[in-house]
Order: C-alpha cells, then sequence, then structure tokens
C-alpha cells in the first residue's frame, strides 16, 4: 500500500490553517458573547426606564441638531424657532427638581437598592445610582433587575449613604456623609454607563457640559464641573486613593493639589474645603490599566 508522503511545507500549512480556524470560533464565540450581554443590558436598561417613568430625552441637545439641519436643508424660520424652543424647554424639564426626585423614589421603590439618580445633559448619561455598602462592588457586574450583568450599574462607593439612604434618618446620616461621593461605572463600547465622561477630553466639550445632576433621597443635587483627568491605576492608587475622600482639611488640600497637577484643562480655581464633591471614576483605554476622573462640586452651597 503507497503511502503519501507528508512535506514539511504542507504539514506547517496544515498547522497554521488549524490554528486560525481554532482562533475563528474562540472569537466567534466571544462575539456572539459580547452580543448576548449586550442584549441582556439593553433589556435590563429598557425595563428599568419602563419602571422609573421612561428614558430622558435630551431634548435640548436634540433642538441643537435640528437647527443645524434645518439650516442646511434651507428649511423655513419657523421650524429652526421650534427647534430652539425645545431646548429651551428640555433645560427646563431639568431644572424641575419635582420631577427629578419622583424619578428617583420610582426607582427606590424598583429597586430598594437605588440611591440616587445621575443625569448629565448633552450626554447619555442618565441612570440610577445604587448603593450595597454590604457588598461594595456588586453593580459592578449586575444589572438593575440584580441579574449578572457586564455592564453593571453606576454605584456609589461604599464608604458614602448621600444622607439618603433613610430619609426618616436625615441627621444622622447627613452627619456622617464624605465631602467627596464617589461614583464608579464601566465604560462600556457599546456607548453606556460611563462611556460618555470620555467627552470631557475635548476642551470644548467641558467648557460647554459642566452640568451634572445627582439626585439622592436626601434632595435634589446641582454640581458643576471643574476638573477631568487620567492616570493609570497603579498612579491613582499611590497619588489619590490616600485623599480621595477628602475627609479633613488636610486630604481636602492634598486632593486638590493631585488635581490642579492633573487637570487636563486646567481649572481656573479648585473649591474649598468643605464644599461638597462629586467624583465620577471609569476606565480609560490609551493607556494600560487606565483610570478617566470627572471632578465636579455641588453649587449654591454655603460654608462658615
Amino acid at each position: 500500500m503507497k503511502k503519501d508522503k507528508i512535506y514539511p511545507g504542507k504539514f506547517l500549512g496544515l498547522l497554521l490553517l488549524g490554528v486560525w480556524l481554532a482562533v475563528c470560533a474562540v472569537s466567534g464565540g466571544r462575539l456572539f458573547r459580547t452580543g448576548l450581554e449586550y442584549k441582556r443590558q439593553e433589556a435590563d436598561l429598557l425595563r428599568m426606564r419602563r419602571l422609573t417613568g421612561g428614558r430622558k430625552e435630551d431634548i435640548g441637545q436634540a433642538g441643537a441638531e435640528m437647527t443645524g439641519q434645518n439650516a442646511e436643508k434651507g428649511a423655513d424660520r419657523a421650524a429652526a424657532e421650534r427647534a430652539g424652543q425645545a431646548a429651551e424647554d428640555g433645560a427646563a424639564l431639568w431644572e424641575d427638581q419635582t420631577a427629578r426626585l419622583d424619578r428617583c423614589r420610582r426607582s427606590q421603590e424598583a429597586n430598594p437598592d437605588t440611591i440616587g439618580w445621575i443625569s448629565i445633559p448633552g450626554t447619555e448619561i442618565d441612570y440610577p445610582v445604587m448603593h450595597t455598602p454590604e457588598d461594595p462592588d456588586f453593580y459592578l457586574n449586575h444589572g438593575f433587575d440584580q441579574e449578572p450583568s457586564a455592564g453593571g450599574m453606576i454605584y456609589l462607593d461604599a464608604g458614602d449613604d448621600c444622607g439618603g439612604r433613610k430619609v426618616q434618618e436625615p441627621a444622622e446620616a447627613e452627619a456622617a456623609k464624605r465631602t467627596n461621593l464617589i461614583l464608579y461605572g464601566h465604560h462600556m463600547k457599546n456607548g453606556t454607563m460611563f462611556a460618555g465622561l470620555e467627552q470631557y477630553l475635548d476642551p470644548e466639550f467641558f467648557k460647554e457640559h459642566r452640568t451634572i445632576f445627582f439626585d439622592t433621597l436626601a434632595g435634589a443635587g446641582e454640581y458643576e464641573a471643574f476638573a477631568v483627568f487620567s492616570m493609570t491605576a497603579a498612579e491613582a492608587e499611590e497619588r489619590l486613593a490616600p485623599y480621595l475622600a477628602a475627609e479633613s482639611r488636610e486630604q481636602y488640600g492634598r486632593l486638590m493639589e493631585t488635581v490642579r497637577v492633573k487637570s487636563l484643562h486646567g481649572p481656573k480655581e479648585t473649591p474649598e474645603w468643605p464644599r461638597r464633591l462629586l467624583t465620577l471614576m471609569t476606565c480609560e483605554y490609551t493607556q494600560n490599566e487606565g483610570r478617566l476622573f470627572l471632578m465636579a462640586y455641588e453649587k449654591g452651597e454655603k460654608h462658615d
């Protein structure tokens, strides 16, 4: 019986073909799983928005886009004026503290782990904020329905309570809350969670979108962004973590020193102790193990 001779080159080609097919199979499986995870996340977010009163429409941004489109197409002045009015109506909507607090309460009724709601006009960031001090990172990989989810949810640092976890206990909780409220969220490639923070790397976007609403069960809150910066996880652990809670005047001052050095857009001035801070944190992909921080201070506060 004659046996076919296998040449080294032919064997290598078959081996490479086998490796390529294996890689394709693994990559295809990963893409398939990612697609399923995104679909599950989208379904969960849709259900959440239905339970809490629907998704906030960014009327202001839509109005601006309509104005530009109408100008390009030569549409009549009335249409442009209607778009401009929509922008004004959108701004007024988010000045309605009662509506925002009602949505926050509805979210808490749907999921008792809700402690607040964050929304940033002009971005896709518009989500309930979760808080589970007994299991701090639960919502790192769980959705609003408390089922496993790659996208997770926005969640508050375990050391905070916003003074509003139990509305009937404002005095003790208010006295215990930190000066810096720290929120975590994934930088999802489908644009959800804190992916929108990346837009703040653009100085023009930063300048035009400084208002942040963070409402809690204790009351409505409006903040103004003053700094954005990135660093590696290791650098953050060394230079930021020891002072990020800003629990004392000294910590607060050291934190502001770091912010002034690292801030990409050079804040003209930084807030002073004990003005309340809000820090939003997510991953940053231009560096290995990168972290992106957007910092804001609470508006309208009075201090001694």
